[in-house]
Formats: C-alpha cells, sequence, structure tokens
C-alpha cells in the first residue's frame, strides 16, 4: 500500500494530506511493533525456564557461600598446616641435635687420651728448643702445641659429660616420640578439612558449570533481544518519520492556504482600490456636473412654486372650477398648481441620503395640512347646497368664484419657506406680502447667480483636485471614500436644498 509520502499533489493549488492513507500506515506499524512486543514476551518466558524458578539473586548467595566456606576451610588447612611444620622443625631439629650428640659420644671414645697428648707435645717442645728448626717449622710447632693442649682440654671436657651428654640424647629420643604422635593426632583433623574443602570445590564448580552452561543459553537469548530491540527501534523511529512527515506536509498545506488566503485578500483589496478609485472618478464627474448648474436654481425654482401656488390660489384665483380645479376631502375646491419652472433635469442619484418622496396632493389626507386664520361661512351658502369647506375656494349665487377665506398650507410647503427663510403668512391678508418678499429674495439669486456660479466652480476644481491626487496615490495608500469625498458630491449645493426642490415639485403637481 502507498504510503501517506506518495499522496498525489495538484499542481498549482494546496493539496490536503491523505489523513486516511496515514492513519492506515499509522495502523501497520502499530501492529508491526505490538508482534516484536510479542515476540520479546515470549522471549522473556524463555529466559525463565533457562533459569529456573530459583532468582538469580539465590544462586549468587549460594555461591557466595560456598566461596565463604571454602576460604574457612582453607583457614583451617593452612592453620594445621602451620602446625604441623613447626612440630616437623622441630622433630628434625631433635633428630639432627641427636645425630650431633652421638657423633660426640663416639669421638670421645676413639680419641687418643690425655696422655698421648701430653708426649706429642713434650716431643714437640723438645724438637723447638733444639734449635734446628727455621722460623716458619716453629711457628708451626707452636700452633701444633697450642692445638694438642685444646683437645686435651676438649678430651677431659668430654669425658666428664659423657653421663649428661647420654642423658640428654635420651631426652630428646623421647621429644621426638612425642612430636611424631603430635603429628599422628593432626592427620584425622587434616583429612577431614580436606575432604570438606574438596566437597565445597566440587559444589562450587557445579555451579559454575551449569552457570556456564546458562551463560550460552543467555547469549543466544540475549543477541534474539537485541536483535528484536533493533527491530522495536526501528519501527518507533518509522512511526515517529512518518507523524513527523505527515505533519511537515499538514504544515505545508496550513501554510500555502494561508499564502492563498492572503493572496486572495490582497486580490480583493485591488479589486476595492480600483471600485474606490472608480467611484473617485464617478464622484469627479458628479462634482463637474453639479459644477455646471448655475446657483441658487434650486432656490429660484422653489421660489417661483411657492408665488405661484400662492398668487392662483389666494390672490388671483382661476375664472371657472372646471380649469382644472380638484377638490379636496373635505369637498372645498383647490386652484391647480403653477407649472414648475423649467430648471436643469436633475437625475435620482442627485436626491440626498434620507430624503423621501412627497405623495401628490390627492394622495393625501387633511391631516397633513395647516389652517391659518378664521374661516366666515356666509349663511346663504349653506342655504344654497354649495361647497362647504373649512377653507377653499367656494363659488357665490351668482356662479362666481371667490377667494379662499382661509390660508392653507401643507407641512411640506411650511418647510420651503422654511428653508428660503421666508416667513408664513398668518393669513390670506398676508400673502401678497409674502409673494412680495419671495420675489426679491429670487431678485436678488438672480442678480448674484453668475458671481456665486463661478465661485462654486472653483470649489469643485479644487475638489477634483483633490480627488484626483487619492486617485493617483501609492498603491500602499487606497483611495477610501471619505466623508468629504461624499460632501464633494452634494457641491455646490447642499442636500437640503435639492430635497426641498425636489418635494416642492411633487407638492406642485
Amino acid at each position: 500500500m502507498a504510503s501517506a509520502e506518495d499522496a498525489p499533489k495538484r499542481a498549482g493549488k494546496a493539496q490536503r494530506p491523505d489523513e486516511e492513507a496515514y492513519r492506515i500506515e499509522l495502523d501497520q506499524i502499530s501492529r508491526q511493533i505490538d508482534s516484536i512486543r510479542e515476540s520479546m514476551n515470549k522471549l522473556n518466558e524463555s529466559k525463565t525456564k533457562l533459569t529456573g524458578d530459583t532468582p538469580k539473586d539465590a544462586v549468587e548467595l549460594k555461591r557466595r557461600e560456598l566461596r565463604a566456606q571454602i576460604d574457612e576451610l582453607t583457614k583451617k588447612r593452612n592453620e594445621g598446616n602451620e602446625r604441623r611444620n613447626a612440630t616437623l622443625e622441630q622433630l628434625k631439629a631433635l633428630q639432627a641435635g641427636i645425630k650431633k650428640k652421638i657423633e660426640t659420644l663416639k669421638g670421645s671414645r676413639g680419641s687418643s687420651s690425655s696422655d698421648d697428648i701430653d708426649r706429642k707435645i713434650a716431643a714437640l717442645e723438645q724438637q723447638q728448643q733444639s734449635g734446628t728448626t727455621s722460623l716458619i717449622e716453629e711457628k708451626k710447632i707452636v700452633a701444633e702445641i697450642s692445638s694438642l693442649r685444646k683437645s686435651k682440654k676438649a678430651i677431659e671436657s668430654v669425658k666428664s659429660d659423657a653421663a649428661a651428654l647420654q642423658s640428654s640424647v635420651d631426652a630428646d629420643k623421647k621429644a621426638v616420640e612425642d612430636c611424631r604422635a603430635a603429628l599422628d593426632a593432626m592427620e584425622p583433623e587434616r583429612n577431614t578439612n580436606r575432604s570438606a574443602l574438596d566437597e565445597a570445590r566440587d559444589a562450587l564448580n557445579a555451579l559454575d558449570a551449569e552457570r556456564k552452561s546458562q551463560s550460552g543459553s543467555m547469549k543466544s537469548l540475549y543477541d534474539e533481544r537485541q536483535s528484536l530491540k533493533a527491530s522495536l527501534d526501528a519501527a518507533f523511529t518509522k512511526r515517529k518519520e512518518v507523524q513527523d512527515a505527515f505533519r511537515k506536509r499538514k504544515d505545508e498545506y496550513y501554510e500555502q492556504m494561508k499564502v492563498e488566503r492572503a493572496k486572495r485578500a490582497e486580490e480583493g483589496k485591488k479589486r476595492k482600490e480600483e471600485y474606490e478609485q472608480q467611484k473617485l472618478a464617478k464622484d469627479i464627474e458628479k462634482v463637474l456636473e453639479a459644477a455646471e448648474i448655475p446657483a441658487f436654481s434650486d432656490e429660484i425654482s422653489i421660489a417661483d412654486i411657492l408665488i405661484k401656488y400662492l398668487t392662483n390660489t389666494y390672490i388671483s384665483p382661476p375664472s371657472s372650477l372646471s380649469n382644472g380645479s380638484s377638490s379636496t376631502p373635505n369637498g372645498s375646491t383647490t386652484a391647480p398648481a403653477p407649472a414648475v419652472p423649467s430648471t436643469p433635469s436633475r437625475s435620482v442619484e442627485s436626491i440626498p441620503d434620507g430624503a423621501v418622496i412627497m405623495k401628490k396632493k390627492s394622495d393625501r389626507m387633511d391631516d397633513d395640512f395647516l389652517m391659518l386664520g378664521k374661516a366666515k361661512t356666509p349663511k346663504s351658502s349653506k342655504k344654497s347646497g354649495g361647497v362647504n369647506g373649512i377653507g377653499g375656494i367656494g363659488s357665490n349665487s351668482s356662479g362666481t368664484p371667490s377667494s379662499p377665506s382661509k390660508l392653507r398650507l401643507d407641512f411640506e410647503m411650511i418647510s420651503q419657506f422654511s428653508k428660503l427663510k421666508v416667513d408664513l403668512p398668518s393669513s390670506v391678508g398676508d400673502v401678497e406680502g409674502t409673494v412680495k418678499v419671495l420675489k426679491e429674495k429670487k431678485d436678488a439669486w438672480l442678480t448674484s447667480q453668475a458671481e456665486e456660479t463661478v465661485k462654486n466652480k472653483e470649489k469643485a476644481e479644487a475638489k477634483v483636485a483633490q480627488l484626483k491626487a487619492k486617485i493617483t496615490a501609492a498603491p500602499g495608500s487606497p483611495a477610501a471614500p471619505t466623508s468629504e469625498a461624499a460632501a464633494a458630491v452634494a457641491a455646490p449645493e447642499s442636500p437640503e436644498v435639492k430635497e426641498s426642490a425636489v418635494a416642492a415639485d411633487t407638492a406642485a403637481e
């Protein structure tokens, strides 16, 4: 079976290590290790059978006891030998003394008498006194005379001590017999000690022979055990190598995955940078488009809408209700809102975030309106069944339309006044003054429109330069959309003004 290292690798893509193959290979090695351990256990059983039930320490203790016994018997033997040797030395000394004394006795009996020695001395002295001898011969005569005199003394001493010497010889012979008796007495103990020593040595030799026999078998068992141990170590080493190789491949796989994730993140980052740069390019285009719109266009458009609405509704209402008039939910009628003056087209994208396009008037309920002033309804209108409303356009008995007696403005319309910073009319009578103020503001805006448009273009060019600088920034510094870029999109007009224009256009429909 192929090892885990032989797992195929797909080029260009991180390949996860084959964990199943790795587990199978580990199982094979584990079974091999178990088999080797089982063989080692059987080897240990064979070793136990070979050595027997007697522990190794007991055999060694027996050997030590035998060695101690042998040492003790050897010591006793040596001590007995020392005593025997001393007795033998004593015996030899006595025998030598007896022999010498006997020879002395024999010599004393066979030597010349003292008279013969005297005659020899007298002859030598006569020869010396004759004067015929030389100096050398005279010296020899003197020495011989001296020797004869000493022999005479010895002979006389021996003869006097012969009885004592014979008694000494008899005593020495008795001591010799005692020594021989002592030697005979030592022999049984010596033989016993020798036998015990031989037995101890035989037992020790038997143990050594058995030990030597076991040693040969133990050596073969030891060699076999060493071979099994080498196989076991090789199996453990292989298992460790397989584990290390799998761990290394796993680490490489995760490292490659990490690199791929980093690469994908970098690619995503680049795509994001490209998107942000494209977005900035679009922002530049929007800024340039917004700069081309004349200044105060929205304010002027809202002012026109408000002027036309107030004029057509409260100052100069239409002559007939059929000319585009509409009925309110409570029965009153209102004049149609003036047409919105043509202004540069605005795309939906220019609507600020959070702005809500208003519904048409016909789609809203009365609670969207604010009533200003006090309603005065003539009695004739009730009797004649005319239009009865809180405010709005009615008709008299002759059918001629009349101006509303009560000022009616919705909340969106009120907000347009607030954005243009113009005070709301408090009643129908204040409408003409309000229209006059709106016209004055419109004229002021038209007067400064060209100059303000130039300023807006300059601001837009500065914003465009900033955005272009972000586009040309280094790759390490991606152009991220900021609040500044978002604000540049709205230049030169604020989102509130655009929202007001859209809402006013909707209200005028």
